[in-house]
């Protein structure tokens, strides 16, 4: 079975089939919040553990805001470099 952890917010929400607005709804926070979290920029911890929840009860599995948040160095660089 592939791992469902180390997903990144869009990742998960393509796995799922969900869109920004389905994000918000499901993690009850706002739009904007949603679409920064869906496009890889940073959000604040509640919105993150909000994030994480939806996941978790989506998936019918344990996703830890590290799982979703906390990327590699790696990633993070190629963020960067993709909205230069």
């Amino acid at each position: 079975m592939p791992s469902i952890h180390g997903l990144t917010v869009i990742e998960y929400c393509q796995k799922l089939g969900w869109t920004i607005t389905d994000l918000s709804r499901q993690a009850d926070i706002n739009p904007r919040t949603a679409k920064n979290a869906y496009e890889g920029e940073q959000v604040a911890a509640r919105p993150q553990k909000q994030i994480a929840a939806a996941f978790s009860r989506a998936l019918n599995a344990q996703i830890n805001v590290g799982d979703i948040f906390w990327a590699k160095p790696e990633t993070a660089q190629v963020r960067r470099e993709q909205k230069s």
